[in-house]
């Protein structure tokens, strides 16, 4: 029998997610690898305002079904004598357009196929489609980006975003260009009447069509969307305000490419479709928008549209209207449209000069990836309520906001890129502290610290985490008024952890939940002394500040104290145990109402017997050391022993590590124990926040490889099941993964003091050069270093805010330098391996540094 080949299909990766477009705090939608707009969670719908309701108060709408149907371009092209090309810019999706169930549009719309292929490029806040289609006399390339510039909010929180459409012309004739961008009304979604209304708004910056649904009521889908065209030179605009009729307009589309050419038929009353709920949306009213132009042989022209929306209407978890921070700056979608008309190209400038340092920066691809992939959680699960309130998800929808113990990791991205939010964050928290110290450990109900219910109280790893993050905000923005207004909450929360010292160790005994809420670990923590420490030494360190010199020497004294115990007592000769149980007292999981999961103590029960029984406190635990690592990262005196906590991280690597499924278990037992339930299995399997931090350790130690195939695992494994923006822990998007920052600055060996004017620059990995971006909390720039005839140079060039530099000790050390500040010689003594400056870099303005 003779063997005849067949066609075969080979997905290497499906898409599962894409890079959102949208603001902070404005919601958005998502445009994946295929071509097709998906997720569209800039109304007031789970899971963006969260899946349970608490409170009694009624349950958010769903987020609406849409298809390639709803939001859409499509490319028509013609050379003089031809007939016209057409494309749907997106691949597949053969069963879209449907209008009867034997009228598909491969069948009623083939004049009008899809790509056939597209490469994807994701730079948040950019993500590039390049189509490919041989039978076509163009290269089409779709830029999809929003605004979003580091260290501006204003800027960042813009409910919208542009298209740019590049076609060049690969062909000796010329041209008739032509683009229609198409989108749905999606506004009252959930309603069977939706109110829907659309007008036209043209003007000399090119048509606005605005869209609005369910006029004059208080609901969470009733606001405006707009779709927007900016003509450029030599291109005609012209545009429907509203159509739902896809066959009603095709006609004209292809006869003619434009919206102003006759309709076939001139009306329609409705199209063919089967009325089943999986065809609703192609019922939705349409806005549409056109851009046509001649290109001369071989040239090339853009095509801008864009879209904005305004659903204001946004209330909280108890049922309290929390509103929209974009509702100061805009009155509707038209609004937005016609900002991002007029100031677009500036924007996309500004959000492409922080993006573009990211991605040029001399790192392994995959670790620039991952810093800008995390930045998109910024524009997905975040708040911005009206008076500036700022909450991040923990995870998109689930937990809580604001969760401090996830924040500990998660905010290092938020401080790198926007230190104004961390400020009100760190302020929310401290609202919510209680008189005795108590942190709460998240926003749980709604965004009023009153809602905070008594279970968010029950966390010991939370007091110290709020301190580090006072803390390192204090000293990356220089902010010393951020320090005056809450000391007195981390004095607080201090106190309580040293309550908690029951055997004068040093250390606090954990008794409730720690971050790895589903874990049995009740006694010394080792996880928790490390923070406990770290913070111990931050409050030194914010007492000095204050001059408070007696009690910055009695925090010393304390941390010296638990020093002494911590080192010895945690070290297993390999790596530092998990914990040291109490007095042999075991713990069992005793849930009572409202308070899931909380550890307590009980003696003479089996259950507690049989998991005391478990060697889990001689477990290898990844993130064991977090404190001592992050006190490394923020230039305070570590309590470890350096070495040892060397070779804790080497015998995690050797343990925990699964090499086929490519990730980093949270611990492992060397007889297979776990310390919580099956399957949840917190312990045995992996968060991407922690193996990103894990990294971040592994930098700071010196161990540069390993800390860079930890972060290569983790892009493959999440590109591999098509998430790479979309990672998962409790919920979509958690917030931990922005981890990877503090990944970063460990890299750089960056640490950060600006009430001091110190800014240190050591790579615990010496390298001879290097280029890249440096965020502070007063501003970013960029930053290099390399030698030239052997003699080395640095070289600062500041592109935001400001910069207070008295001391700059930087990866070489010289006898003498030279220095220059914008071309003019400063004196810049060389003292104890830095340099001495005395000066202020601002916006524009250029440190160069030399050995003389």
């Amino acid at each position: 029998m003779t063997s005849i080949p067949l066609p075969s299909t080979r997905l290497a990766a499906a898409p599962d997610s894409g890079l959102c477009l949208g603001g902070i705090g404005c919601g958005g939608i998502e445009l994946w690898a295929d071509g097709v707009f998906r997720h569209a969670a800039f109304m007031n719908t789970a899971p963006w305002v969260g899946f349970n309701q608490p409170g009694g108060a009624p349950k958010g709408p769903d987020e609406p079904a849409i298809g390639p149907e709803d939001i859409f371009v499509i490319l028509r092209l013609q050379r003089r004598g031809c007939a016209p090309q057409l494309r749907f810019l997106f691949t597949g999706h053969g069963t879209a357009f449907n209008t009867w169930h034997h009228m598909s549009r491969t069948y009623k719309y083939a004049t009008c196929p899809s790509m056939p292929a597209v490469t994807a490029t994701a730079r948040f806040p950019f993500t590039e489609l390049a189509f490919e289609d041989p039978a076509l006399p163009v290269r089409a390339t779709l830029t999809a980006w929003s605004p979003f510039v580091a260290h501006d909010v204003d800027a960042s929180s813009i409910p919208g975003f542009c298209l740019d459409l590049a076609v060049e012309s690969r062909c000796a004739d010329e041209l008739d260009v032509s683009a229609v961008w198409c989108v749905a009304n999606l506004g009252g979604c959930d309603r069977e009447d939706p109110r829907n209304r659309h007008e036209l708004l043209p003007d000399a910056a090119g048509p606005v069509v605005q869209m609005h649904s369910l006029e004059g009521e208080a609901h969470a889908t009733a606001g405006s969307m707009a779709l927007f065209a900016r003509p450029g030179a030599g291109q005609r605009a012209t545009a429907l305000a509203g159509n739902p009729y896809f066959e009603n307009i095709y006609h004209a589309i292809h006869a003619g490419g434009s919206l102003d050419a006759p309709l076939l038929p001139a009306f329609l009353k409705h199209e063919e479709m089967l009325p089943k709920p999986l065809h609703r949306p192609m019922h939705r009213n349409r806005g549409w928008v056109c851009l046509q132009q001649r290109l001369a042989p071989g040239a090339s022209t853009e095509l801008r549209f864009g879209m904005s929306w305004h659903f204001p209407h946004h209330v909280d978890r108890c049922g309290v209207r929390v509103g929209k921070a974009y509702e100061n700056r805009f009155a509707d979608a038209a609004a937005v449209a016609r900002h991002l008309q007029a100031d677009g190209d500036g924007l996309k400038r500004r959000s492409a000069a922080w993006s573009d340092a990211v991605a040029g920066a001399e790192l392994d691809p995959r670790f620039r990836a991952a810093l800008l992939d995390q930045a998109s959680t910024l524009a997905k699960a975040t708040w911005l309520a009206k008076d500036g309130s700022f909450f991040v998800w923990e995870g998109l929808g689930h937990c809580g906001i604001d969760t401090v113990d996830v924040d500990h990791y998660g905010s290092f991205g938020v401080a790198a890129l926007f230190p104004e939010l961390r400020a009100r964050v760190i302020a929310q928290i401290a609202a919510g502290a209680q008189a005795d110290g108590r942190i709460p450990h998240a926003y749980g109900r709604n965004i009023r610290p009153e809602g905070i219910p008594e279970g968010e109280y029950r966390r010991n790893d939370v007091c110290a985490q709020f301190v580090l993050g006072l803390y390192r905000d204090w000293r990356w923005s220089g902010d010393d008024g951020l320090l005056r207004r809450h000391h007195a909450v981390a004095e607080k929360a201090m106190q309580l952890l040293l309550s908690l010292d029951r055997d004068g160790s040093g250390l606090p005994t954990t008794e409730g939940g720690i971050t790895y809420d589903h874990w049995h670990l009740v006694g010394k923590v080792t996880y928790m002394a490390g923070l406990h420490l770290a913070a111990l030494q931050a409050m030194a360190g914010m007492a000095e500040a204050l001059g408070d010199t007696a009690g910055a020497a009695r925090w010393r004294a304390l941390w010296t104290r638990g020093r002494a115990s911590a080192d010895d007592a945690f070290w297993l000769g390999t790596h530092y145990r998990t914990v040291l149980r109490a007095g042999g007292a075991a713990v069992t999981d005793q849930r009572r109402a409202g308070d899931e999961y909380q550890e307590v103590y009980r003696t003479g029960d089996a259950n507690a017997a049989a998991l005391a029984a478990k060697p889990v406190d001689l477990g290898v635990h990844t993130d064991a050391l977090n404190g001592d690592w992050i006190a490394a990262m923020l230039g305070l005196p570590r309590a470890l022993d350096a070495d040892r906590a060397r070779q804790h991280l080497r015998t995690v690597l050797a343990r925990n590590t699964h090499p086929d499924a490519r990730f980093l278990a949270n611990g492992s037992c060397a007889d297979g124990s776990f310390p919580d339930e099956w399957p949840f299995s917190q312990w045995q399997n992996p968060w991407t926040g922690t193996e990103y931090f894990m990294a971040a350790s592994c930098f700071a130690a010196g161990m540069e490889r390993e800390g860079v195939d930890i972060i290569a695992d983790v892009h493959e494994r999440l590109d591999a099941c098509g998430v790479r923006f979309c990672h998962n822990e409790a919920g979509d998007h958690y917030s931990r993964a922005l981890s990877i920052w503090a990944a970063y600055h460990a890299w750089l060996g960056l640490v950060i003091d600006q009430p001091a004017g110190l800014l240190r620059i050591r790579p615990p990995t010496p390298r001879p050069s290097w280029r890249g971006p440096i965020f502070t909390g007063s501003g970013w720039g960029d930053l290099a270093w390399g030698e030239e005839a052997g003699r080395p140079w640095l070289t600062l060039a500041w592109r935001h805010g400001t910069l207070h530099l008295q001391r700059l000790e930087g990866p070489a050390t010289c006898a003498s330098i030279r220095a220059t500040h914008d071309g003019i010689a400063v004196t810049a003594p060389v003292r104890d391996g830095g340099i001495d400056l005395g000066l202020t870099l601002r916006a524009g303005s250029q440190l160069r540094i030399a050995a003389a």
